[in-house]
């Protein structure tokens, strides 16, 4: 999740099939919450992780064949020290309604598990102009 040159860190997110979630620093666990498991059950939203500020020496380069989607912003949208990245999972079978202003967002739908939705709020934005998801406010129904 925030990629580093010293391998050590291997900073991480993780949200498991039983529904643990954590954040991992240097092989330790630093937050660990419970929340709805990743099965045909899943219903509604699950917020999952944020991360601001991404320092100046993370020296890793994306390979997009790595990844099953990959967000691209402009350089500046994310600074060392602002601008944030949230991660979210929606129930399956919703796309986001359209939003014409505000923050970079894209849902990766993956079949009948939970959607992936990756938000970007720049680093020149005042945060309380942030707009964080809201379910069900910020989807329909795909028929």
């Amino acid at each position: 999740m925030l990629p580093r040159r010293d391998r050590g860190w291997n900073v991480h997110a993780s949200y498991h099939c039983n529904g643990t979630m954590h954040i991992k620093a240097h092989g330790d666990a630093k937050t660990r919450q419970k929340g709805q498991k990743l099965t045909t059950a899943f219903r509604g939203f699950q917020r999952f992780v944020h991360f601001s500020g991404h320092g100046k020496a993370t020296g890793e380069i994306c390979d997009p064949k790595a990844f099953d989607g990959v967000v691209c912003v402009e350089p500046g949208i994310l600074a060392p020290d602002g601008g944030s990245v949230a991660v979210d999972l929606v129930e399956p079978g919703h796309k986001m309604k359209a939003e014409p202003s505000g923050p970079i967002r894209r849902l990766f739908p993956r079949g009948p598990r939970p959607s992936v939705v990756i938000t970007i709020y720049p680093a020149d934005q005042d945060p309380l102009w942030w707009k964080w998801l809201e379910w069900p406010d910020d989807f329909v129904k795909v028929e």
